[in-house]
């Protein structure tokens, strides 16, 4: 699930919050301009929210570059979670990813200490960069 799937599903959540359901929301009660409001508000904070997201991603993709060595675990498991989804396994030493490729490069982390493992760190780099070369190619 990418950035863009998760600015939907907050989308959702922060719509069913402020009522902008359609069949909560009718003319008569409540007037076109309030409808166009709510509206407006979810799509702006949507947009913020997204791009919040994806250049926090970048950002920490850039410094995972620069230094492999020197990535904390959470900063590499959003990366891994913006770029792959939902972990299909968690809760033990290792979170392992879910590939759309059979063997390498598996995307299989672990927490050192708040630290992730440099090997590790650039196995995600190069499961990245597969990833981003098979959706050029289509």
């Amino acid at each position: 699930m990418g950035p863009a799937a998760l600015a939907c599903g907050a989308a959702r959540v922060v719509a069913d919050a402020i009522g902008a359901k359609p069949s909560t929301i009718g003319l008569e009660g409540l007037g076109v301009e309030r409808l166009r409001t709510r509206r407006t508000r979810l799509a702006t904070w949507c947009h913020y929210w997204y791009h919040f997201n994806v250049a926090a991603t970048r950002k920490i993709l850039d410094q995972m570059r620069r230094e492999p060595a020197n990535v904390r675990f959470a900063d590499l498991a959003k990366v891994c979670e913006s770029y792959f989804g939902k972990p299909r396994q968690v809760g033990t030493s290792h979170s392992i990813f879910k590939t759309l490729w059979v063997g390498d490069p598996r995307i299989n982390i672990q927490d050192d200490k708040g630290k992730a493992k440099p090997y590790q760190v650039r196995q995600v780099l190069l499961a990245i960069q597969k990833l981003e070369d098979m959706r050029n190619a289509r």
